[in-house]
């Protein structure tokens, strides 16, 4: 069956496409590789709390030794602390069910950045929780990419609508956080 847009349904999209357009050009950053590797965050490897005295290029042990929570503790907390259930938080993301279950008992399975932020999304995260989830694993959403951009739009101003974010990337060339196709009815949505 066909999709029949208004006038109205149509200026709304052009004007939230506008929107994720002006943002983008006024948050991009060109990726240059001297940014990313002499920004000066090297300097807060140096003097390292626990590092004093051992032979430890950029306080490296003291990292490797710390008792960071994992990707998956992380996340759980996360969906205890919104008061969401795991279903509810996997069903929104467009994750499988055995998907979610590696990901909560495989303590070193780090899944896709894509992932993260549809999980991100499922859980109405802010910016700020955003980019320590995606830390956890690793990630970060960067001025540099304008898929993320495109996200942190979202983000930031609390429209949480992983269909509209997927719209949003692929009428841009980008590839969508998820595939919305329904493998089973009471296991995968």
């Amino acid at each position: 069956m066909p999709i029949i847009f208004n006038q109205s349904t149509i200026r709304k999209k052009n004007n939230l496409f506008n929107a994720v357009q002006n943002y983008i050009d006024e948050n991009y950053r060109s990726p240059s590789i001297f940014d990313d590797l002499f920004n000066g965050s090297l300097d807060q490897y140096y003097n390292v709390p626990g590092a004093a005295g051992r032979p430890d290029l950029f306080g490296l042990n003291f990292f490797l030794e710390s008792k960071e929570e994992t990707f998956s503790d992380k996340l759980l907390h996360l969906i205890n602390r919104k008061g969401k259930t795991n279903p509810e938080v996997y069903k929104t993301a467009c994750i499988t069910k055995q998907h979610f279950s590696r990901i909560k008992n495989d303590k070193n399975y780090q899944p896709e950045k894509s992932t993260i932020i549809s999980l991100a999304i499922a859980l109405h995260l802010n910016l700020d929780e955003t980019n320590d989830l995606l830390k956890s694993a690793g990630y970060t959403l960067s001025h540099s990419l304008k898929q993320d951009l495109i996200v942190e739009y979202f983000i930031v101003n609390e429209f949480y609508d992983l269909d509209e974010i997927n719209y949003q990337l692929t009428e841009r060339g980008y590839t969508a956080l998820t595939n919305r196709r329904k493998l089973k009815e009471d296991d995968e949505w």
